[in-house]
């Protein structure tokens, strides 16, 4: 099974790949990519949502993932192994390196959405779903990622995404009582999101 060794050594190498580009340059790879590109990248990231207790695993996952997309071009999928490298190199206390990869994952998905060529959510919905919980906890006040989080949880909605829907309301509810919100009124607010939940995933 992977060692803490081997997961370290491939970080080193992806961080040693990305920082031949800056942000714009990544969002330049974008152009590059393909459907071919966008399948691998799709399907290692199937394999990481079954590993994540597996830490060193998830490192290498995320690792080749990461190293694949800047070799072969930046997919919107790869804005999700983006975010996970992110929430990984937080779990190593490396905050100033998981910010850039977090803002590196953040230009992708606008890239997409810019340029229109977005055809399924899902990637960018599961890339702000790590980002929200896993990231910006550590930089953004909670009431903020409460706001952010209901903003998530429309795109999430009206996509059909009923799992990361829930997911982000009940981000959302924890983030606000933890900022100070009266726990009356979001009370009120789960009752009403609910019956919208249930309205679309009929």
């Amino acid at each position: 099974s992977p060692t803490d060794e081997m997961a370290s050594e491939a970080m080193v190498d992806a961080d040693g790949m990305a920082s031949r580009h800056d942000a714009d340059g990544i969002v330049g790879l974008c152009d590059k990519s393909g459907k071919s590109v966008c399948d691998v990248v799709k399907v290692i990231g199937a394999f990481q949502n079954f590993f994540w207790e597996e830490t060193s695993l998830l490192t290498l996952l995320s690792c080749e993932s990461i190293k694949y997309s800047l070799q072969n071009g930046v997919c919107l999928e790869s804005a999700t192994a983006f975010a996970m490298y992110a929430m990984l190199k937080i779990r190593h206390d490396d905050f100033l390196c998981g910010k850039w990869w977090a803002d590196a994952s953040r230009a992708i998905i606008q890239h997409y959405k810019d340029t229109k060529r977005a055809v399924d959510p899902a990637p960018a919905v599961s890339a702000r779903n790590i980002l929200y919980w896993a990231v910006d906890v550590w930089f953004t006040p909670a009431r903020e990622i409460g706001s952010k989080s209901l903003e998530h949880y429309v795109e999430a909605t009206k996509a059909g995404l009923v799992d990361d829907a829930i997911n982000s309301l009940m981000g959302r509810w924890s983030y606000l009582l933890y900022g100070g919100e009266n726990l009356s009124i979001v009370s009120q607010s789960s009752l009403r999101r609910f019956r919208e939940i249930a309205k679309y995933s009929q």
